[in-house]
């Protein structure tokens, strides 16, 4: 039936050779802890080449030279040479199997690490019930190391904003992974979105998109259209969208997610906060505000029970509130929600944490509208240095904080300064998001505005109906933004004596008002007096008076 394993020890173990070899395992291990792989391989060489002069059974010399390889094996990995490590996997389990009496699992085998090793996967491949071969199984051990170990170290550098590194690193651990499951796994998933994170911190948005779609796909395959790990997928495309300004696919997106986690969850779940927040962010953008504040409030309860006060996620919240508060012209509002989350990043972060940069730029908005620019400009200053030390001079955080420098230095009538800053944001700006964005708009108008208080007003015009064009491309011509333009081009009309432009312009923009829902009254009796004072200029009294009636007619509706 074979030999009897007992006595191939014995009889082994007389070879005065055997401690030769272990000596030289040993020795080849020490050399491997220290990182000279090198000097740890020779050891195992010539380890390999005293196995072969031995006088002992076939079977224990192969036993022996499966030992020596997978520690050949091991060195290879832990120099991440993986097409080494691989073959000399392959050649151990090729020993291995050789082995006669391989089909038994008796006491006389836990003597060698070797077969401890290999009835370690054994037990472990059973419990799974899987039929892989031995190869396939040591393998697959291998290989799950390296992909794992590719994973944390990803990790490590995403946290410390090494971002082409970490790229690359998922991008392999995706590759190796796919080797071991194939190509639907949620591990597969799950790098797929860690990759999309990162062009998404990087502000490459289609890249991001495309990422997150495997992962989304992936998901779909594997647990259908109403699972929970599905929402991370539809709430990380939602962010792209929302990036990229299309609102309403975004909204989809996020109450999509919001749906399967009500249904699954029930409503106070803490990813039903996060979904209600990711929604109020979108109604925030989208100006409406009563409908983003009572998204907000919802998530903020639902964090305030499951979270605590202290926590990222309610620090999120209560900027979004202070944002809402922000826009509705509530600046003390807005400034305590701002200090609220200050405080807790504070104590979380410390001063050098992008989440803190954030909050000091939402505070430095709030003393831009108080109208206390130098405050402003501190600590949209401290914001910059933030960024810029975590996310280079190339980031459209950067960008941002270029932005609002320069409002407050066209603020303080530091024109050419005011310049240097839109200039240095629009570039930025234009590289990283293209040129039909709403922040590109927003960058134009500002330049605009800076022309006409130059009195450049063919230049400003220019800038003005720039912005305008790229604000209907994506919001259409009724909203307030696309009034403030048309009032800004009609002022330019105005300071060139083109009044008949000008009339029409501001004809256009209260009709525009009209239609909007909310209070302007003001708004229009404001253009109705710009256009009385263009008729008095051109002596048509008749239609002056008209205007004045028609500015007086609203200012008593009101």
């Amino acid at each position: 039936m074979g030999y009897n394993i007992s006595r191939i020890v014995k009889s082994s173990l007389a070879n005065e050779k055997e401690d030769c070899v272990q000596f030289l395992l040993r020795s080849g291990s020490r050399y491997c802890e220290s990182k000279e792989f090198d000097a740890a391989r020779l050891e195992y060489e010539q380890a390999y080449r005293e196995i072969s002069t031995m006088c002992c059974t076939h079977d224990y010399r192969r036993l022996l030279r499966c030992e020596v390889q997978l520690a050949l094996s091991d060195s290879y990995l832990k120099q991440k040479q993986t097409d080494d490590a691989y073959r000399y996997c392959q050649l151990a389990e090729m020993d291995r199997n050789s082995v006669k009496e391989t089909r038994q699992s008796g006491k006389e085998f836990s003597d060698y690490p070797i077969t401890k090793t290999i009835e370690r996967y054994y037990k472990l491949i059973t419990e799974n019930r899987e039929t892989l071969t031995w190869k396939q199984r040591i393998l697959k051990y291998y290989y799950l190391a390296i992909a794992a170990t590719y994973c944390k170290i990803g990790s490590q550098c995403d946290e410390r904003y090494k971002y082409d590194m970490a790229l690359s690193i998922y991008k392999h651990a995706i590759q190796i992974t796919t080797k071991v499951f194939g190509v639907y796994h949620s591990a597969i998933a799950k790098l797929y979105d860690n990759i999309g994170n990162i062009y998404c911190c990087q502000d490459q948005y289609s890249d991001a998109l495309s990422n997150y779609q495997a992962s989304l796909n992936i998901r779909l395959k594997l647990y259908g259209n109403n699972h929970l790990d599905i929402t991370q997928s539809y709430e990380n495309i939602g962010e792209v969208y929302c990036k990229q300004n299309r609102y309403d696919d975004a909204l989809s997106m996020h109450k999509i997610s919001h749906m399967i986690r009500l249904e699954t969850l029930g409503k106070d779940a803490i990813d039903l906060g996060h979904s209600s927040y990711n929604i109020g962010k979108i109604y925030c953008l989208q100006e409406k505000y009563e409908n983003a504040l009572e998204m907000y409030q919802q998530s903020l309860e639902i964090y305030r029970i499951k979270l605590g006060a202290s926590n990222v996620d309610v620090c999120n919240t209560y900027i979004g509130i202070g944002n809402v508060y922000f826009h509705l012209g509530n600046f003390d509002q807005a400034m305590a929600y701002y200090q609220k989350s200050l405080t807790i990043e504070l104590k979380m972060y410390g001063e050098d944490n992008l989440h803190i940069a954030n909050t000091y730029s939402c505070i430095g908005g709030v003393y831009n509208k108080q109208n206390k620019y130098d405050e402003a400009y501190a600590i949209y200053q401290k914001s910059l240095a933030i960024r810029l030390s975590k996310l280079g001079d190339d980031s459209l955080s950067v960008a941002h904080s270029y932005h609002w420098i320069g409002i407050i230095k066209y603020l303080q009538q530091q024109y050419d300064d005011a310049m240097k800053f839109y200039e240095k944001s629009l570039l930025i700006t234009l590289e990283k998001l293209g040129s039909d964005h709403l922040e590109v708009a927003e960058l134009y108008d500002r330049i605009g505005q800076l022309y006409h208080s130059r009195s450049q007003y063919d230049h400003a015009f220019a800038y003005f109906e720039k912005s305008l064009f790229i604000v209907m491309k994506i919001l259409g011509e009724d909203t307030f933004k696309c009034v403030s333009l048309y009032r800004k081009m009609g002022y330019c009309y105005n300071e060139q004596r083109q009044f008949d432009a000008a009339v029409v312009i501001f004809e256009k923009a209260i009709r525009i008002l009209s239609n909007l829902e909310g209070n302007y009254y003001q708004d229009i009796a404001d253009l109705y007096k710009m256009i009385e004072n263009i008729y008095w200029k051109q002596g048509k009294d008749e239609f002056a008076i008209l205007a004045h009636q028609k500015c007086q007619e609203i200012i008593a509706s009101e």
